[in-house]
């Protein structure tokens, strides 16, 4: 099993396993929304509404500082071809339990338009786009 194979089993069942055709789409979508440096890497520099985090608690209080309240995400891995539809909730209680994660990852709200972006160092960003 690789580890990216461990993580959506992780997840657990109410965690959707998209298939590589809506994996494509909701990535198109993310990458036309925010800028990219790179194929896997969003330049903050140019997002003007964002936020640094390092705890989940300071990303809870930004979405409710934000007024956002849709929770249904897209949570891409960078070297995955699948990614997988999820509870916002239990996208970052995974981050939050899994200390061994070292896969960067994207966690995107498609409805609204905000993502987060998780780094290998406990890092994370997140940015709503500007409408």
């Amino acid at each position: 099993m690789t580890k990216i194979e461990h993580y959506i089993q992780t997840l657990g069942n109410s965690a959707d396993l998209l298939t590589k055709r809506q994996t494509s789409i909701y990535f198109e979508k993310l990458s036309n929304t925010f800028p990219f440096l790179t194929i896997m890497q969003i330049n903050w520099r140019k997002v003007l509404i964002k936020k640094s985090a390092r705890h989940i608690e300071e990303i809870k209080k930004w979405l409710q500082e934000m007024n956002i309240k849709e929770h249904q995400v897209v949570l891409f891995w960078k070297r995955a071809t699948k990614a997988v539809s999820v509870d916002l909730a239990q996208a970052l209680t995974f981050f939050q339990q899994t200390a061994d994660l070292t896969e960067e990852a994207f966690i995107y709200c498609p409805s609204v338009d905000y993502v987060i972006e998780y780094f290998k160092d406990g890092k994370m960003m997140i940015g709503l786009a500007a409408r």
